[in-house]
């Protein structure tokens, strides 16, 4: 702990400094891996979300504190972390983390339509049209899999927005 809050001073005082953020995060996974050893499944969830804080592009961290929240079952607190990793792609105007980190739910929670819809704003945002049709063209066809005509509605009227529907956009289209 004392260690910690020492480098988390330094990391205020020299904020973005490579070697400071390498050894805090350590110290967290480590620390995290400690907790899940002893048990405290939640401690290392928070513990790995701090490291996240600190380097929101770095995959590993990231791909540990996604095994734990699909493991425990943290769906809300998944949706927030993608919230995150979205807002930071944004803000840094760099979607390849968010992108990859989308991804990685989607392949992990591929039934789950909220995940899938997380990058499509991303990819409008980035000019990536194309790849969001993809993600809404999921979505659409899960929405109809499963009667939810209203929710497959909302989703044609945004790709029509877009400006790229595909050919089978337009089969979509007709059933809807």
């Amino acid at each position: 702990a004392k260690a910690i809050k020492a480098y988390q001073r330094a990391l205020l005082l020299k904020p973005g400094e490579i070697l400071i953020t390498d050894k805090i995060t350590k110290i967290y996974r480590e620390a995290s891996q400690e907790e899940l050893a002893n048990g405290n499944v939640a401690q290392a969830i928070q513990l790995l979300e701090g490291a996240l804080r600190i380097r929101p592009g770095d995959h590993e961290i990231f791909t540990q504190l996604l095994a734990l929240l699909i493991k425990e079952k943290k769906l809300k607190e998944l949706s927030e972390l993608c919230d995150g990793i979205v807002a930071y792609a944004r803000k840094t105007r760099c979607a390849e983390v968010a992108i990859k980190a989308c991804q990685q739910v989607i392949r992990e929670l591929p039934w789950n339509a909220a995940f899938r819809k997380k990058p499509i704003n991303l990819y409008l945002d980035f000019d990536m049209n194309e790849e969001a049709v993809v993600e809404m063209e999921g979505c659409i066809e899960q929405y109809l899999a499963r009667g939810q005509v209203a929710k497959a509605e909302e989703l044609v009227e945004k790709m029509r927005r877009s400006g790229v529907p595909t050919s089978h956009t337009r089969s979509l289209l007709k059933h809807v």
